[in-house]
């Protein structure tokens, strides 16, 4: 890594009108209402809950408020039949550029990161925790601002070509902000999809120590400038969500 540091829109509104004649045919009835009211009351509560919140929806060839930023060369990040549909494809040679979405994300109502990658090749075998050894063929990393003055907090959701899937280490470049982790490692196959999903909030709280409310920003990343070497990946779609 380079030194820098079923959905559904609740606001659909449901209105039940219990017209007056029904209060009049007895008690028999007015239970059959009751129940009614019930089930209502229960859709009601289903449309309250929160909706997922879209980040990437590549499926739809729709890159909306992704922006670039270049560390080390450039990165090829373009759209493209990735067999299954459109996804990302990121191709990497000696290069490290990423993909960022800034914007709020309430953790407090949907904390849970759901995405899809696939890896074809990449960097292996390399010193991850050393910065020498900091290249991904894939990595999404979640971002939580402090202020200008205060360096951020970072967990980085990375597909390892050297540790197990499930391993955890500081990150090279900002030990004490910043967590790797391996989602995908070692005994996992190139070339196949897997999909995702990680309680953001849990994992801040688990590997960082810390309980935050929100994130910032959402990062893609392939990069290989470390060790020049190359990296091809493709990124589907994500969203978070409730659970």
């Amino acid at each position: 890594m380079p030194r820098a540091c079923g959905p559904y829109n609740a606001e659909t509104s449901v209105r039940l009108t219990l017209r007056a004649d029904i209060f009049a045919v007895g008690h028999r009835h007015c239970r059959g209402v009751r129940r009614l009211c019930l089930v209502f009351g229960c859709c009601l509560l289903c449309l309250g809950a929160a909706a997922p919140q879209w980040l990437g929806r590549f499926s739809a060839s729709d890159l909306t408020g992704w922006v670039e930023h270049r560390f080390s060369g450039q990165t090829r990040y373009t759209l493209g039949d990735a067999g299954s549909g459109i996804a990302l494809q990121a191709v990497s040679e000696g290069t490290a550029s990423a993909l960022y979405h800034e914007t709020r994300v309430d953790l407090t109502r949907t904390p849970v990161l759901h995405w899809r990658w696939r890896v074809d090749h990449g960097p292996t075998g390399l010193d991850e925790l050393s910065r020498d050894g900091d290249d991904y063929a894939a990595r999404l990393y979640v971002v939580y601002k402090r202020g200008l003055l205060r360096k951020p907090f970072a967990i980085n959701y990375v597909w390892s070509g050297s540790q197990a899937r499930g391993a955890s280490w500081p990150n090279a470049w900002l030990p004490e902000h910043s967590i790797m982790v391996a989602v995908r490692g070692t005994q996992d196959k190139t070339g196949q999809w897997y999909a995702e999903s990680r309680n953001v909030r849990e994992d801040f709280r688990r590997l960082l120590g810390v309980d935050i409310d929100h994130i910032d920003v959402l990062v893609l990343m392939s990069d290989t400038d470390n060790q020049l070497g190359s990296a091809e990946a493709w990124y589907g779609d994500s969203y978070f969500a409730a659970e």
